[in-house]
């Protein structure tokens, strides 16, 4: 892996994790409707703009059924329970749960007939960053007491 690919790697780990961290800190103050309406606000306002630019909203206008079904199962109907559980569970439990979702796609994927997605490097990927959470959200379970230093995460 190159400089550039691992930089790109990193960068996409940490813009993927903040939204969970920050939907945890929103909802001590704000109802997860209230955080979920902000995300998709905050997306629409930098997504519409670029479509327009590029030509491609007229597009999502005509297949506005499709685009609003899309939205529904994906985005606010997920993003609604991920917000309420995240009142009771950590971030990173939560970020757990959600990092579930590649292996319900390949077993759904493959039980429709595309058995492409039993291919090694592809499983190998999702085992690998799924023991990647269950470590990270293990370590910041179990903090070590007997260090006399506080661990940073």
């Amino acid at each position: 892996m190159t400089r550039k690919s691992l930089f790109h790697f990193a960068l996409v780990g940490v813009l993927w994790g903040i939204p969970y961290l920050l939907m945890k800190v929103a909802v001590e103050d704000f109802p997860p409707a209230a955080v979920v309406a902000g995300r998709t606000l905050i997306g629409a306002s930098i997504l519409i703009p670029i479509a327009i630019y590029r030509k491609k909203f007229g597009g999502a206008v005509l297949g506005f059924k499709y685009v609003a079904f899309y939205a529904l199962m994906e985005m606010i109907g997920p993003w609604i329970l991920i917000t309420t559980a995240e009142q009771k569970i950590n971030s990173g439990l939560a970020g757990l749960l959600v990092s579930t979702v590649p292996i319900f796609a390949t077993i759904i994927t493959s039980l429709r007939g595309d058995h492409s997605v039993w291919e090694f490097k592809r499983i190998f990927g999702i085992i690998v960053g799924f023991i990647g959470l269950i470590l990270v959200s293990e370590l910041k379970a179990c903090r070590v007491t007997a260090i006399p230093f506080q661990l940073p995460w």
